[in-house]
Protein backbone atom coordinates (compact mmCIF):
# COMPACT_ATOMS: atom_id res chain seq x y z
CA UNK A 1 0.00 0.00 0.00
CA UNK A 2 1.24 3.53 -1.15
CA UNK A 3 2.23 6.23 1.84
CA UNK A 4 1.34 10.05 0.93
CA UNK A 5 3.86 12.90 1.28
CA UNK A 6 3.27 16.30 0.96
CA UNK A 7 5.35 18.44 -1.44
CA UNK A 8 6.79 21.11 1.63
CA UNK A 9 7.40 23.95 -1.25
CA UNK A 10 3.92 23.62 -3.13
CA UNK A 11 1.67 21.65 -0.78
CA UNK A 12 1.22 18.99 -4.04
CA UNK A 13 -0.11 15.67 -2.52
CA UNK A 14 1.32 12.21 -4.31
CA UNK A 15 1.54 8.56 -3.31
CA UNK A 16 5.22 7.51 -2.15
CA UNK A 17 6.21 3.66 -1.90
CA UNK A 18 8.76 2.43 0.67
CA UNK A 19 10.75 1.32 -2.49
CA UNK A 20 11.36 4.42 -4.04
CA UNK A 21 12.52 6.00 -0.50
CA UNK A 22 15.03 3.16 0.03
CA UNK A 23 16.28 3.61 -3.87
CA UNK A 24 16.70 7.14 -3.47
CA UNK A 25 17.70 7.28 -0.16
CA UNK A 26 14.25 9.48 0.78
CA UNK A 27 14.95 12.09 -1.76
CA UNK A 28 12.32 12.46 -3.99
CA UNK A 29 11.24 14.87 -6.71
CA UNK A 30 7.84 16.97 -6.47
CA UNK A 31 5.91 16.19 -9.84
CA UNK A 32 4.33 19.52 -9.94
CA UNK A 33 6.73 21.99 -9.23
CA UNK A 34 9.62 19.33 -9.73
CA UNK A 35 11.81 20.23 -6.60
CA UNK A 36 13.78 17.80 -4.59
CA UNK A 37 13.25 17.43 -0.89
CA UNK A 38 13.03 14.51 1.88
CA UNK A 39 10.04 12.19 1.94
CA UNK A 40 10.33 11.22 5.29
CA UNK A 41 9.46 14.61 6.66
CA UNK A 42 6.44 14.70 4.45
CA UNK A 43 4.93 11.63 5.15
CA UNK A 44 1.12 11.12 6.29
CA UNK A 45 -1.37 8.80 6.58
CA UNK A 46 -3.88 10.89 4.86
CA UNK A 47 -5.14 9.28 1.40
CA UNK A 48 -4.72 11.69 -1.81
CA UNK A 49 -7.60 13.20 -2.67
CA UNK A 50 -9.46 11.49 -6.21
CA UNK A 51 -9.37 15.08 -7.42
CA UNK A 52 -5.55 15.29 -7.25
CA UNK A 53 -5.25 11.66 -8.30
CA UNK A 54 -7.33 12.36 -11.10
CA UNK A 55 -5.09 16.13 -12.13
CA UNK A 56 -2.04 13.74 -11.85
CA UNK A 57 -3.32 11.11 -14.14
CA UNK A 58 -4.51 13.51 -16.93
CA UNK A 59 -1.10 15.56 -16.55
CA UNK A 60 0.82 12.46 -17.08
CA UNK A 61 -1.42 11.49 -20.61
CA UNK A 62 -2.10 14.99 -21.48
CA UNK A 63 -0.31 14.87 -25.07
CA UNK A 64 0.83 18.09 -27.42
CA UNK A 65 -1.70 19.17 -30.06
CA UNK A 66 -0.48 17.66 -33.55
CA UNK A 67 0.45 21.03 -35.65
CA UNK A 68 -0.12 21.12 -39.29
CA UNK A 69 2.24 22.55 -41.46
CA UNK A 70 1.86 25.66 -43.35
CA UNK A 71 0.54 25.40 -46.83
CA UNK A 72 3.24 27.50 -48.02
CA UNK A 73 5.79 25.53 -45.96
CA UNK A 74 4.36 22.33 -47.94
CA UNK A 75 5.18 24.15 -51.25
CA UNK A 76 8.21 25.01 -50.37
CA UNK A 77 9.18 21.26 -49.19
CA UNK A 78 7.46 19.54 -52.15
CA UNK A 79 9.46 21.87 -54.23
CA UNK A 80 12.43 21.24 -52.45
CA UNK A 81 11.89 17.22 -52.86
CA UNK A 82 10.83 17.38 -56.34
CA UNK A 83 14.02 19.69 -57.38
CA UNK A 84 16.18 16.91 -55.31
CA UNK A 85 14.78 14.27 -57.46
CA UNK A 86 15.50 16.23 -60.76
CA UNK A 87 18.90 16.97 -59.81
CA UNK A 88 19.51 13.14 -58.96
CA UNK A 89 17.99 12.08 -62.23
CA UNK A 90 20.56 14.65 -64.23
CA UNK A 91 23.06 13.04 -62.35
CA UNK A 92 22.14 9.52 -62.93
CA UNK A 93 21.49 10.31 -66.86
CA UNK A 94 25.14 12.19 -66.72
CA UNK A 95 26.81 9.05 -65.84
CA UNK A 96 25.11 6.74 -68.18
CA UNK A 97 26.05 8.98 -70.59
CA UNK A 98 29.77 9.02 -69.59
CA UNK A 99 29.72 5.40 -69.46
CA UNK A 100 28.51 4.32 -72.76
CA UNK A 101 30.58 7.12 -74.22
CA UNK A 102 33.45 5.21 -72.28
CA UNK A 103 32.58 1.38 -73.48
CA UNK A 104 31.96 3.07 -77.14
CA UNK A 105 35.62 3.95 -76.98
CA UNK A 106 36.99 1.10 -75.13
CA UNK A 107 34.98 -0.97 -78.33
CA UNK A 108 36.78 1.67 -80.99
CA UNK A 109 40.16 0.71 -79.65
CA UNK A 110 39.68 -3.13 -78.81
CA UNK A 111 37.51 -3.44 -82.26
CA UNK A 112 41.07 -5.34 -83.72
CA UNK A 113 40.80 -7.93 -80.92
CA UNK A 114 36.81 -8.28 -81.17
CA UNK A 115 36.92 -9.27 -84.71
CA UNK A 116 39.73 -11.20 -84.27
CA UNK A 117 37.38 -13.85 -82.45
CA UNK A 118 36.21 -16.83 -84.70
CA UNK A 119 32.65 -16.68 -83.31
CA UNK A 120 32.47 -13.02 -83.84
CA UNK A 121 34.37 -12.70 -87.30
CA UNK A 122 31.70 -16.08 -88.02
CA UNK A 123 28.79 -13.73 -87.30
CA UNK A 124 29.61 -10.80 -89.02
CA UNK A 125 30.29 -13.20 -92.35
CA UNK A 126 26.95 -14.64 -92.39
CA UNK A 127 25.33 -10.61 -92.23
CA UNK A 128 27.10 -9.49 -94.94
CA UNK A 129 26.26 -12.94 -96.96
CA UNK A 130 22.67 -11.32 -96.46
CA UNK A 131 23.45 -7.62 -97.31
CA UNK A 132 25.37 -8.32 -99.76
CA UNK A 133 28.53 -6.42 -98.49
CA UNK A 134 32.18 -7.85 -97.56
CA UNK A 135 33.13 -7.04 -93.56
CA UNK A 136 36.52 -5.18 -93.84
CA UNK A 137 39.44 -7.42 -92.35
CA UNK A 138 40.89 -6.49 -88.81
CA UNK A 139 44.36 -5.85 -88.24
CA UNK A 140 45.19 -7.45 -85.06
CA UNK A 141 48.24 -5.81 -83.24
CA UNK A 142 51.37 -8.41 -82.26
CA UNK A 143 49.38 -11.17 -84.50
CA UNK A 144 51.55 -10.93 -87.40
CA UNK A 145 55.26 -12.69 -87.73
CA UNK A 146 58.14 -11.14 -89.69
CA UNK A 147 60.59 -14.04 -91.35
CA UNK A 148 63.79 -13.69 -93.04
CA UNK A 149 63.98 -10.02 -93.31
CA UNK A 150 67.14 -9.57 -95.55
CA UNK A 151 68.33 -5.96 -96.63
CA UNK A 152 71.28 -5.51 -99.72
CA UNK A 153 71.98 -2.88 -102.72
CA UNK A 154 69.92 -4.47 -105.86
CA UNK A 155 72.60 -6.79 -108.37
CA UNK A 156 74.06 -4.25 -110.91
CA UNK A 157 72.35 -0.94 -109.26
CA UNK A 158 73.98 0.37 -105.96
CA UNK A 159 71.82 2.96 -105.50
CA UNK A 160 68.97 0.92 -104.89
CA UNK A 161 68.26 -0.76 -101.67
CA UNK A 162 66.08 -4.34 -101.64
CA UNK A 163 63.84 -5.27 -98.77
CA UNK A 164 62.49 -8.48 -98.89
CA UNK A 165 60.82 -10.41 -96.04
CA UNK A 166 57.51 -12.85 -95.22
CA UNK A 167 54.82 -11.87 -93.36
CA UNK A 168 53.02 -14.66 -91.37
CA UNK A 169 49.71 -14.48 -90.02
CA UNK A 170 49.59 -16.14 -86.93
CA UNK A 171 45.73 -15.83 -85.87
CA UNK A 172 42.60 -17.99 -86.88
CA UNK A 173 41.11 -15.74 -89.57
CA UNK A 174 42.66 -13.63 -92.34
CA UNK A 175 43.75 -10.26 -91.80
CA UNK A 176 44.75 -7.25 -93.83
CA UNK A 177 48.43 -6.19 -94.79
CA UNK A 178 49.95 -3.83 -92.15
CA UNK A 179 51.30 -0.57 -92.72
CA UNK A 180 55.12 -1.03 -92.95
CA UNK A 181 57.86 0.83 -91.67
CA UNK A 182 61.54 0.40 -92.28
CA UNK A 183 64.50 1.77 -90.22
CA UNK A 184 67.64 2.41 -91.06
CA UNK A 185 70.36 3.11 -88.60
CA UNK A 186 74.16 3.62 -88.55
CA UNK A 187 77.35 1.65 -87.02
CA UNK A 188 77.13 3.65 -83.83
CA UNK A 189 72.77 2.53 -83.62
CA UNK A 190 71.56 6.29 -84.54
CA UNK A 191 68.44 6.77 -87.06
CA UNK A 192 69.60 8.11 -90.20
CA UNK A 193 66.16 7.10 -91.85
CA UNK A 194 62.49 6.22 -91.44
CA UNK A 195 60.06 5.35 -94.14
CA UNK A 196 56.23 4.23 -93.63
CA UNK A 197 54.83 1.92 -96.44
CA UNK A 198 51.01 1.28 -97.53
CA UNK A 199 50.24 -2.17 -98.49
CA UNK A 200 49.79 -1.16 -101.78
CA UNK A 201 53.39 0.22 -102.34
CA UNK A 202 55.51 -2.97 -101.13
CA UNK A 203 52.28 -5.73 -102.21
CA UNK A 204 53.10 -4.53 -106.21
CA UNK A 205 48.76 -5.00 -106.30
CA UNK A 206 49.18 -8.36 -106.14
CA UNK A 207 45.92 -8.88 -104.02
CA UNK A 208 46.84 -6.24 -101.15
CA UNK A 209 42.93 -6.05 -100.24
CA UNK A 210 42.44 -9.35 -100.28
CA UNK A 211 44.45 -9.81 -96.91
CA UNK A 212 46.20 -12.98 -95.79
CA UNK A 213 44.98 -16.17 -94.74
CA UNK A 214 44.60 -17.43 -91.23
CA UNK A 215 48.34 -19.32 -90.94
CA UNK A 216 49.24 -18.42 -94.53
CA UNK A 217 52.34 -15.88 -95.54
CA UNK A 218 52.45 -13.09 -97.74
CA UNK A 219 56.37 -12.00 -99.56
CA UNK A 220 57.03 -8.48 -99.24
CA UNK A 221 59.51 -7.10 -102.27
CA UNK A 222 60.52 -3.28 -102.02
CA UNK A 223 63.06 -1.05 -103.55
CA UNK A 224 63.98 2.08 -101.91
CA UNK A 225 66.92 4.49 -103.03
CA UNK A 226 70.19 4.19 -101.35
CA UNK A 227 71.27 6.64 -98.94
CA UNK A 228 74.53 8.88 -99.14
CA UNK A 229 75.81 6.85 -95.43
CA UNK A 230 75.10 3.37 -96.65
CA UNK A 231 73.25 2.10 -93.85
CA UNK A 232 74.89 -0.70 -90.63
CA UNK A 233 71.58 -1.86 -89.52
CA UNK A 234 67.74 -1.63 -90.31
CA UNK A 235 64.76 -2.71 -88.53
CA UNK A 236 60.92 -3.54 -89.60
CA UNK A 237 58.13 -2.49 -87.76
CA UNK A 238 54.32 -3.52 -88.58
CA UNK A 239 51.64 -1.30 -88.01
Amino acid sequence: MPLTTRCPHCGRLFPLYAQQIKARRSKVECPQCGRRFSAISGLMEEQIPPSETAYSRRKRTRKRPAVSPSPAFAALDERGARSRRSASLAWSLGALVLLLMLMGQTAWWERGTWMATTQLWSVLEGVCDRLGCRPPLPRVAGSMDILRPALAERPGDPGILSLSLTLLNTTAIAQRLPLLQLELYDKDGSLLAARRFAPHQYDAGKGAGSGIAPGRTAKVALDIAALDRPPSGFRVRLF
